[in-house]
Protein backbone atom coordinates (compact mmCIF):
# COMPACT_ATOMS: atom_id res chain seq x y z
CA UNK A 1 0.00 0.00 0.00
CA UNK A 2 2.70 2.51 0.33
CA UNK A 3 3.82 1.88 -3.48
CA UNK A 4 2.04 4.00 -5.96
CA UNK A 5 3.01 1.77 -8.57
CA UNK A 6 1.52 -1.16 -6.71
CA UNK A 7 -1.51 0.63 -5.54
CA UNK A 8 -2.30 2.14 -9.53
CA UNK A 9 -1.83 -1.61 -10.87
CA UNK A 10 -4.54 -2.34 -8.58
CA UNK A 11 -7.12 0.18 -9.56
CA UNK A 12 -6.46 -0.21 -13.11
CA UNK A 13 -7.29 -4.02 -12.83
CA UNK A 14 -10.43 -3.65 -10.74
CA UNK A 15 -11.45 -0.65 -13.49
CA UNK A 16 -10.68 -2.72 -16.52
CA UNK A 17 -12.51 -6.11 -14.62
CA UNK A 18 -15.58 -3.92 -13.93
CA UNK A 19 -15.41 -2.82 -17.19
CA UNK A 20 -15.89 -6.06 -18.27
CA UNK A 21 -18.65 -7.11 -15.91
CA UNK A 22 -15.86 -9.03 -13.57
CA UNK A 23 -15.47 -8.48 -9.68
CA UNK A 24 -11.57 -8.29 -8.37
CA UNK A 25 -10.78 -10.10 -4.95
CA UNK A 26 -7.83 -8.81 -3.40
CA UNK A 27 -5.38 -11.47 -1.58
CA UNK A 28 -2.88 -9.72 0.28
CA UNK A 29 0.80 -10.79 0.48
CA UNK A 30 1.30 -13.35 4.12
CA UNK A 31 -2.55 -14.68 4.01
CA UNK A 32 -1.70 -18.68 4.24
CA UNK A 33 -5.60 -20.10 3.31
CA UNK A 34 -6.56 -24.12 3.59
CA UNK A 35 -8.08 -23.62 0.70
CA UNK A 36 -7.82 -22.64 -3.04
CA UNK A 37 -9.12 -18.80 -3.20
CA UNK A 38 -12.58 -19.13 -4.79
CA UNK A 39 -11.92 -17.36 -7.55
CA UNK A 40 -11.96 -17.80 -11.30
CA UNK A 41 -8.43 -17.02 -12.05
CA UNK A 42 -5.38 -15.14 -10.68
CA UNK A 43 -3.18 -11.66 -11.22
CA UNK A 44 -0.11 -11.92 -9.52
CA UNK A 45 1.86 -8.60 -9.56
CA UNK A 46 5.57 -9.05 -9.39
CA UNK A 47 5.28 -12.28 -7.28
CA UNK A 48 8.74 -12.99 -5.14
CA UNK A 49 10.54 -16.01 -5.62
CA UNK A 50 10.43 -18.36 -2.26
CA UNK A 51 7.37 -16.62 -1.46
CA UNK A 52 4.66 -19.53 0.46
CA UNK A 53 1.83 -18.07 -0.19
CA UNK A 54 2.51 -17.35 -4.06
CA UNK A 55 3.80 -20.75 -4.18
CA UNK A 56 0.36 -22.34 -2.97
CA UNK A 57 -1.62 -19.93 -5.32
CA UNK A 58 0.24 -20.95 -7.95
CA UNK A 59 -0.32 -24.94 -7.38
CA UNK A 60 -4.21 -24.02 -7.22
CA UNK A 61 -3.62 -24.51 -11.22
CA UNK A 62 -6.25 -21.94 -11.67
CA UNK A 63 -5.57 -19.63 -14.84
CA UNK A 64 -2.75 -17.28 -14.11
CA UNK A 65 -1.37 -13.57 -15.25
CA UNK A 66 1.69 -12.38 -13.78
CA UNK A 67 3.25 -8.71 -13.74
CA UNK A 68 6.85 -9.58 -14.14
CA UNK A 69 7.81 -13.95 -14.48
CA UNK A 70 7.41 -15.60 -11.34
CA UNK A 71 10.94 -16.89 -10.50
CA UNK A 72 10.11 -19.84 -8.55
CA UNK A 73 9.64 -23.67 -10.29
CA UNK A 74 5.87 -22.78 -11.51
CA UNK A 75 4.99 -20.52 -14.68
CA UNK A 76 2.25 -18.50 -14.56
CA UNK A 77 -0.19 -19.08 -18.28
CA UNK A 78 0.22 -15.49 -18.92
CA UNK A 79 2.92 -13.00 -18.10
CA UNK A 80 3.37 -8.98 -18.60
CA UNK A 81 6.63 -8.14 -19.31
CA UNK A 82 8.27 -4.70 -18.39
CA UNK A 83 11.35 -3.58 -20.26
CA UNK A 84 13.38 -2.89 -16.95
CA UNK A 85 16.88 -3.93 -18.39
CA UNK A 86 16.21 -1.66 -21.62
CA UNK A 87 14.73 1.18 -19.83
CA UNK A 88 17.77 1.74 -17.40
CA UNK A 89 19.95 1.04 -20.37
CA UNK A 90 18.05 4.54 -21.15
CA UNK A 91 17.95 5.93 -17.62
CA UNK A 92 22.15 5.12 -17.36
CA UNK A 93 22.43 6.74 -21.07
CA UNK A 94 20.86 9.74 -19.66
CA UNK A 95 22.99 9.94 -17.15
CA UNK A 96 26.38 9.19 -18.96
CA UNK A 97 24.99 12.27 -21.76
CA UNK A 98 24.57 14.97 -18.56
CA UNK A 99 28.50 14.06 -17.33
CA UNK A 100 27.92 11.03 -14.99
CA UNK A 101 31.03 8.48 -15.09
CA UNK A 102 30.39 6.47 -12.20
CA UNK A 103 27.08 5.92 -11.71
CA UNK A 104 25.67 3.32 -8.96
CA UNK A 105 22.62 1.37 -8.23
CA UNK A 106 20.23 0.19 -4.46
CA UNK A 107 18.49 -2.73 -5.65
CA UNK A 108 16.38 -4.88 -4.31
CA UNK A 109 17.75 -9.33 -4.36
CA UNK A 110 16.69 -10.69 -7.51
CA UNK A 111 13.70 -12.96 -6.15
CA UNK A 112 11.85 -9.95 -8.25
CA UNK A 113 11.87 -10.53 -11.74
CA UNK A 114 11.51 -6.73 -11.29
CA UNK A 115 14.76 -6.40 -9.75
CA UNK A 116 16.84 -8.79 -11.53
CA UNK A 117 15.82 -6.90 -14.49
CA UNK A 118 17.27 -3.94 -13.25
CA UNK A 119 20.73 -4.98 -11.91
CA UNK A 120 21.46 -7.48 -15.25
CA UNK A 121 20.59 -4.02 -16.94
CA UNK A 122 22.71 -1.96 -15.13
CA UNK A 123 25.40 -5.04 -15.13
CA UNK A 124 25.15 -5.36 -18.85
CA UNK A 125 25.33 -1.01 -19.21
CA UNK A 126 28.30 -0.98 -16.91
CA UNK A 127 30.14 -3.87 -19.15
CA UNK A 128 29.63 -2.27 -22.06
CA UNK A 129 30.27 0.86 -21.10
CA UNK A 130 34.46 -0.21 -19.23
CA UNK A 131 32.47 0.91 -15.42
CA UNK A 132 32.98 -1.05 -12.39
CA UNK A 133 29.91 -2.07 -10.72
CA UNK A 134 28.95 -0.43 -7.93
CA UNK A 135 25.82 -1.97 -6.13
CA UNK A 136 24.25 -2.38 -2.73
CA UNK A 137 21.07 -4.65 -2.53
CA UNK A 138 18.36 -4.38 0.22
CA UNK A 139 15.29 -6.30 0.83
CA UNK A 140 12.50 -6.10 -1.96
CA UNK A 141 10.54 -4.36 0.58
CA UNK A 142 13.14 -2.06 2.04
CA UNK A 143 12.66 0.56 4.48
CA UNK A 144 13.43 4.18 3.88
CA UNK A 145 15.57 3.21 6.65
CA UNK A 146 17.38 0.22 5.04
CA UNK A 147 18.00 2.24 1.40
CA UNK A 148 20.07 5.25 2.94
CA UNK A 149 22.01 3.07 4.90
CA UNK A 150 23.10 1.25 1.70
CA UNK A 151 23.28 5.06 0.26
CA UNK A 152 25.71 5.85 2.74
CA UNK A 153 27.97 2.71 2.74
CA UNK A 154 27.72 3.42 -1.17
CA UNK A 155 28.81 6.92 -0.17
CA UNK A 156 31.45 6.16 2.53
CA UNK A 157 32.81 3.37 0.66
CA UNK A 158 33.98 4.70 -3.22
CA UNK A 159 33.78 7.46 -5.37
CA UNK A 160 30.72 8.12 -7.52
CA UNK A 161 28.92 10.58 -9.62
CA UNK A 162 25.05 9.15 -10.04
CA UNK A 163 22.76 6.98 -7.42
CA UNK A 164 20.03 4.81 -9.34
CA UNK A 165 17.63 3.57 -5.93
CA UNK A 166 15.20 1.22 -7.30
CA UNK A 167 13.08 -0.14 -4.61
CA UNK A 168 10.43 1.23 -3.51
CA UNK A 169 11.53 2.39 0.13
CA UNK A 170 13.93 4.96 -1.61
Amino acid sequence: TRSSYYMSFVFGVVEQAAGHDYDVTLITAGQRRPRPPRVDGLILGDPLGGDPVVESLMATKLPTVSCERFPGDRQADGVIWSRHEEMLGELLDHLRSAGSARPALIVAGDESDWAAGVHRGYLAWCAAHGVEPLVRRVSFDATGDEVRAAARDLLDATPMDALVCGPAGA
